[in-house]
């Protein structure tokens, strides 16, 4: 009887293999029609490549250009507006520089306006080489967040290790110190690089009354 059962339980299950395999025949194409119609979809959205026209690519999700990695400029609206603050991690780079003939000893200086608001004021840093926090050079200024990096290709007149200033969100008012010959000529130049740090939250402290 033990034995009749288990001939019974094995044809059941052999039934329903064959079952779900006609099944799945049955359906393969019809699955595959399904599969092949949403190969192009991101959460429920179809896609289209950078190349594609704007016709072709309204209401689609569409992909960044696959050498530069950089979304296509064609696809931004002209009403498109910068937000409000440059966003953490983000990255600004410029030229900087001043020229001048020497009136005497003191501080002379230029600012850097950086078009935009970052959360914070950076500090900023002059150097000419490599450091923690400025691991750039002056072909390719990098600045860790936080730090607006002055990358010096070359200066004449000045003290460079006199840097000072005022930092805010805007920019930096910045100068340095000269002692040359009154008419000797001035000048610094270089290239800059700040990225914006995330917003800092201030708390009350325990005691302080908040």
């Amino acid at each position: 009887m033990e034995r009749q059962n288990r001939m019974s339980r094995a044809a059941m299950i052999m039934s329903a293999a064959a079952l779900i395999m006609s099944a799945g025949f049955a359906g393969g194409p019809a699955l595959a029609r399904a599969i092949a119609s949403n190969s192009d979809k991101v959460d429920g959205l179809h896609a289209v490549k950078a190349s594609a026209t704007k016709a072709k690519a309204k209401g689609k999700l569409v992909a960044t250009d696959p050498t530069t990695a950089i979304f296509p400029s064609k696809f931004i609206g002209n009403d498109v507006k910068f937000p409000a603050k440059v966003p953490a991690g983000t990255t600004l780079r410029g030229a900087w520089s001043y020229e001048d003939q020497n009136v005497g000893a003191g501080d002379y200086g230029s600012s850097i306006d950086f078009g935009a608001q970052l959360a914070g004021s950076p500090a900023f840093v002059l150097t000419s080489a490599p450091t923690a926090n400025c691991p750039g050079s002056v072909d390719q200024p990098e600045a860790l967040p936080g730090y607006l990096c002055m990358y010096l290709y070359g200066s004449s007149g000045f003290d460079t290790g006199t840097l000072s200033g005022i930092s805010s969100p805007f920019g930096v008012h910045w100068h340095l110190s000269s002692s040359t010959t009154v008419g000797a000529d001035l000048y610094a130049r270089g290239t800059y690089a700040v990225t914006a740090a995330p917003a800092v939250i201030m708390r009350g402290v325990p005691g302080d009354g908040k």
